[in-house]
């Protein structure tokens, strides 16, 4: 198995392939580098309906749309980005950009690319498009837990707060007496 292979086996996207499946779809694969802070891609480029991995660096997404301005980050090895796109979201439903963080390298898939393999491989699509479903599950369960933590710390008051870290302490008898005093 290749480098890229090695990898792409990391990414949560690929645990239900394997490792034949694995190989192939490395095949399918583009490798690329970005600079700091250089265009990936956004809703105009050619590769605007791609799917991203991240082999090193990282790759910020803002993402756009009636709702507002999201910015998400793809740091970590394996790490996917402009799922959304790839999965056939309209760019009337919301645009985006993707742009380098820190010197970056991509395995680039292109969605044209994984269909004409549709009815080839139906079984590693299937699979592929469920570890997708489960990596976008897992990132708003994660997001969720993080929105509730701050929700916690903005709405609870400092005596909750200290409750929570353990760092309430109990009152003595002294501060009983001057409380009652």
């Amino acid at each position: 198995m290749k480098a890229n292979g090695l990898i792409l086996r990391l990414s949560p996207i690929t645990e239900a392939l394997s490792d034949g499946e694995v190989e192939f779809l490395n095949t399918l694969l583009v490798a690329e580098a970005f600079a700091t802070g250089e265009l990936i891609c956004s809703s105009n480029s050619p590769h605007h309906d791609s799917l991203f991995i991240v082999m090193s660096g990282g790759i910020k997404v803002r993402l756009t749309s009636q709702e507002g301005r999201l910015t998400v980050h793809a740091i970590n090895l394996g790490d996917v980005a402009n799922i959304l796109a790839f999965m056939g979201a309209s760019r009337a439903t919301a645009t985006s950009t993707l742009h380098a963080e820190g010197a970056t390298s991509v395995l680039r898939l292109d969605r044209h690319t994984l269909e004409r393999h549709l009815y080839s491989h139906p079984g590693l699509v299937y699979r592929l498009t469920c570890g997708i479903t489960r990596y976008v599950h897992s990132r708003l369960r994660h997001l969720c837990g993080e929105v509730e933590a701050l929700n916690q710390r903005i709405t609870c008051t400092p005596f909750e707060r200290q409750m929570q870290q353990g760092e309430f302490i109990r009152p003595t008898a002294s501060h009983t007496e001057l409380v009652m005093g």
